[in-house]
Order: structure tokens, then sequence, then C-alpha cells
């Protein structure tokens, strides 16, 4: 979907010389895909307590 990406350097994303965020989305690739509903994990501790990622 994203042919083209940020790449890291170091600790640092370097700010690219084209407008906008510099990410480019292929989108005929996306609409190409049908629409799935999705929904993170629940995760839990031990306890059976709710945590975060």
């Amino acid at each position: 979907f994203f042919p083209v990406q940020p790449r890291l350097d170091g600790t640092d994303y370097p700010v690219g010389d084209l407008p906008g965020l510099g990410v480019e989305v292929n989108e005929a690739a996306i609409q190409a895909q049908s629409f799935r509903f999705w929904e993170a994990p629940h995760l839990q501790r031990r306890d059976g307590s709710v945590t975060n990622w």
C-alpha cells in the first residue's frame, strides 16, 4: 500500500525535500481490497486486569 516509506537514520527520520508528509499511498491497491472490521487485541494481565499495549 505504501511504495515509499520514511527511512530511519540513527534515531531520526530525516525531513524530505518534497511537500507534504513524504508518504505515498497506492490508492488502487487499497481500493482493490475489501473492507474488514478489525479490533485490536484486548490484553490482560495474569490477575485478569486489562492492560495497555
